[in-house]
């Protein structure tokens, strides 16, 4: 099918979420935005500004931002978690039977951050999960690391 086929199937299908997905970027709306900002502690994420555009290539909304947490933590059991190295990049891990976390390795502080040889990943605190999948935030979902596959 073709998009101008899904695109009169659906005209009105123009609500935006709070974190819209099928980027390779980790978008959020402002809304999730300061949430984070209040509950993420002493955490170091930067947030740079983006446009969303509709189907019709008009403004949907400028109140978006791209999350680019900085703080990386070592915090990966490569044992426990069956790691697989990237043959081109021998510093990332290219899969993993199952993702085991060393819990004692992430700084108490710090709630959203980056694993050390997944950089890729973004990893946020259960707690902090658990506030941004309330009701009123759209589109919003995490995974388990003990449900992580890849």
């Amino acid at each position: 099918m073709s998009l101008e086929y899904e695109l009169q199937k659906y005209p009105k299908d123009i609500k935006l979420s709070d974190n819209p997905f099928g980027s390779s970027y980790f978008v959020i709306s402002n809304r999730v935005r300061e949430a984070l900002t209040l509950l993420a502690g002493n955490s170091n994420v930067e947030f740079l500004p983006v446009s969303i555009l509709n189907h019709k290539g008009r403004l949907a909304s400028k109140d978006y931002f791209i999350m680019n947490p900085l703080d990386i933590v070592d915090c990966i059991d490569q044992e426990k978690s069956g790691v697989v190295w990237n043959a081109i990049n021998p510093n990332m891990i290219s899969s993993c039977e199952k993702f085991v976390l060393k819990e004692d390795a992430i700084p108490e502080n710090i709630g959203v951050f980056r694993p050390k040889f997944m950089l890729t990943s973004i990893l946020i605190r259960r707690e902090i999960a658990a506030k941004l999948s309330a009701p009123e935030m759209t589109g919003v979902f995490f995974v388990e690391p003990s449900k992580y596959t890849g």
